[in-house]
């Protein structure tokens, strides 16, 4: 498999991740979230949780770790960093339009 057929790969299951997580699941999702943040992150974020705190009972969450970790691998390989949006004066994020970087897709 090449490059880019890994990368589109890796781009759909995040997404699918993504979504799960993030939609179909939310009621399951903001239910782990309220109960177990703290323990879950254990000095670390979401995206990186602390040494040995990932929620092991959680299944589609680490079928989001899964994918992300694949995502990353896939745009490595294809020399594509992410794109983080810039924050304005009142921290509303946004990608810049004015052709100083990538704009946003249509």
């Amino acid at each position: 498999m090449d490059n880019e057929e890994q990368l589109k790969i890796a781009v759909a299951r995040f997404t699918g991740a993504f979504e799960l997580i993030f939609h179909e699941d939310w009621d399951y999702t903001l239910g782990q979230l309220q109960d177990s943040l703290e323990r879950h992150v254990a000095g670390g974020t979401f995206l990186r949780p602390g040494t040995d705190s990932r929620i092991i009972n959680w299944g589609a969450v680490l079928c989001l770790y899964e994918a992300y970790e694949e995502l990353r691998a896939a745009m490595r390989m294809n020399a594509l960093d992410p794109d983080v949006p810039e924050p304005d004066d009142w921290y509303n994020y946004d990608w810049p339009q004015d052709g100083s970087g990538t704009e946003r897709l249509s």
